[in-house]
């Protein structure tokens, strides 16, 4: 995927990309229902063109909580604390474990 940018990026912050992906394959999960919220740094963002990843630009550096605002469909979220290490620009992935 390839991030798109209006104008130059603001100096000194970050573009953090988040991949949603099946715990037991590692495969992208792509769903428009899944929904990400960096604590502390970002709106939620959710995945509306099911392609499996949430993109924040300009992001300030720095470790955030990564909460879950929607799951993708047939998927719940791991059970435990979830963070990224966002000190440069990066993509993660979010584990989501499949419903029955």
């Amino acid at each position: 995927m390839i991030l798109v940018r209006q104008g130059a990026k603001p100096a000194g912050l970050v573009d953090v990309s988040l991949v949603a992906a099946d715990v037991n394959t590692g495969e992208r999960i792509r769903s428009a229902s899944t929904c990400f919220i960096l604590q502390g740094g970002s709106e939620k963002g959710c995945d509306t063109n099911a392609d499996g990843q949430v993109d924040f630009l300009g992001v300030q550096p720095g470790i955030y909580t990564v909460v879950v605002a929607g799951n993708p469909v047939g998927y719940f979220a791991f059970n435990g604390p979830l963070s990224v290490d966002a000190s440069e620009s990066g993509t993660f992935s979010i584990p989501f474990i499949p419903i029955g």
